[in-house]
């Protein structure tokens, strides 16, 4: 195999009420928008990750109701995010837990 290079990595989540989602990103997480298709957005989460929502109406996945993607986002300050999420009305149920990474 020759040597192929990978330079990063995207994954599409797919919504079903697309503006909603596009709120949490924006207005929430504050993510910096790299590519907005209209009915698909990309944004970067750090160097090299991307994060990209699609509305379900127009993309090629449905959106699922249960157990379709877990995301992980790796942070120095999971106390300080868990509070800020809390704050701003994101359910606090899948963003309690601190483990140390080394990537």
């Amino acid at each position: 195999m020759r040597n192929l290079k990978l330079n990063s990595q995207i994954t599409f989540l797919y919504y079903k009420d697309f503006n909603e989602a596009k709120k949490f990103f924006e207005n929430i997480l504050n993510l910096e928008i790299v590519d907005d298709q209209g009915d698909a957005i990309i944004y970067r989460i750090a160097k090299g990750a991307f994060i990209g929502i699609v509305d379900e109406k127009k993309g090629h996945c449905k959106a699922q109701d249960i157990n379709a993607v877990l995301i992980t986002l790796v942070t120095d300050d999971v106390k300080g995010w868990y509070d800020y999420l809390i704050s701003h009305g994101v359910n606090g149920n899948s963003c309690s837990e601190t483990r140390k990474f080394s990537g």
